[in-house]
């Protein structure tokens, strides 16, 4: 999908620009369709190699590995946007629906060991 055509040249505009607020680039991947989460990942540790304390990209790293599945790392990510806004409903939103899940995954996890034990 990213080998070619406009969304290779969108790919390599990106790259070039995620020193100088390439978190754009991301919010323009997040709106699309068919979001493709890895990239977003990807651009958005970019974006956090290079400014530490950027909020929109731990934000939206964190919606990134929650809908990739990688919900350990997407709770670090939203409590870390969560300690510089606070009251940020989104990121509130995404942190409850972040436990949620890995509540039903434990209870799940514990489950099939019971049903093993039988």
């Amino acid at each position: 999908m990213w080998s070619s055509g406009p969304w290779r040249k969108l790919a390599l505009i990106g790259e070039q620009l995620i020193p100088h607020g390439g978190i754009h680039i991301v919010s323009c991947l997040l709106q699309s369709e068919l979001v493709n989460y890895e990239r977003v990942k990807e651009y958005c540790l970019k974006v956090l190699g290079h400014q530490q304390d950027h909020f929109k990209a731990m934000y939206r790293a964190g919606i990134a590995f929650y809908h990739l599945g990688d919900y350990e790392c997407a709770l670090r990510y939203l409590r870390d946007a969560k300690s510089r806004e606070p009251t940020d409903t989104n990121v509130l939103r995404y942190i409850q629906l972040t436990e949620m899940k890995m509540s039903k995954s434990g209870q799940q996890v514990r489950e099939s060991g019971k049903e093993a034990l039988g």
